[in-house]
């Protein structure tokens, strides 16, 4: 939050949501706003579908058969086949990319959090009103947050947490199709 002037939260699955458990909100006036307690669904957002998208595949299908896609927005993913291959995208990637998937006019950027043992056990999440996050910014936000979730990880006795390998050169390398 303080490198990027943004709100930043930390959130893990309960059940088949999201829920937030710290957040730090933005100094601006004008800002994405999340509160510790909130849920969020599994299939939209940073928030959800960074941490989805390290689960088994047992879990990621239970969450499609439970109906569980549910529209927010028109950028909301929905179809279980395009679900799949944004996650296989963030996993690969080791962060994701939302823009206006449950709130119109937001974006946000996050990256996995790791336990001691290797696994994901939270997101760690920038989110912001997307006048603040062009596209020539994602890649500095993104440095930023695989930054802070991976010291995360670490300080949680994860030995070799992941760093991104290759910067994301454009927009289109880190967002699914709109």
């Amino acid at each position: 939050a303080e490198q990027s002037g943004e709100t930043a939260s930390l959130c893990v699955i309960d059940g088949t949501q999201g829920l937030c458990i710290d957040v730090i909100d933005s100094t601006h006036s004008m800002r994405f706003t999340v509160h510790k307690g909130e849920t969020f669904p599994l299939n939209a957002g940073c928030i959800g579908k960074v941490m989805l998208a390290f689960q088994s595949e047992a879990f990621i299908e239970a969450l499609i058969q439970k109906k569980a896609l549910k529209r927010y927005t028109d950028n909301t993913i929905t179809d279980s086949k395009a679900l799949r291959n944004e996650l296989a995208r963030i996993n690969r990637q080791g962060f994701g990319f939302s823009d206006s998937e449950i709130t119109p006019g937001s974006r946000s950027v996050g990256a996995p959090v790791y336990s001691a043992d290797g696994k994901v056990l939270a997101s760690l999440v920038i989110s912001t009103p997307a006048f603040r996050m062009p596209d020539s910014k994602v890649a500095l936000l993104v440095e930023q947050v695989v930054e802070q979730a991976a010291l995360l990880s670490r300080e949680l006795g994860h030995a070799s947490a992941p760093r991104p390998t290759a910067k994301p050169k454009s927009i289109k390398e880190k967002t699914h199709a709109l």
